[in-house]
């Protein structure tokens, strides 16, 4: 499992983002500061995919928010994708070395 936190909602408050380890599939939740389900979770990447997911948070577009940053884990190539708090696709990927 990866684990990052961060101010998603522009706060002040930090909430805490799970990423899924090998095996879980790429799945990410987000929970407040209590351990509450803020979202359903979404998938960043095919559901599919078993190789877990990388989580890093970054207000990346200075709107005092920041944003949810996935990499692919095992076997999943050098994909990166950008998230809000509830999973909308801020930008739709791409490959990196």
């Amino acid at each position: 499992m990866q684990v990052a936190i961060a101010d998603l909602n522009g706060d002040g408050i930090k909430e805490i983002v799970t990423g899924a380890g090998v095996g879980g599939g790429p799945h990410i939740r987000v929970f407040n500061r209590f351990g509450d389900l803020i979202n359903p979770g979404f998938f960043a990447y095919n559901k599919k995919f078993r190789g877990g997911v990388n989580v890093a948070v970054g207000d990346l577009n200075n709107d005092g928010k920041e944003e949810i940053v996935t990499g692919a884990g095992v076997g999943g190539g050098p994909q990166v994708r950008i998230f809000d708090l509830f999973g909308k696709l801020l930008c739709s990927g791409f490959f990196v070395d």
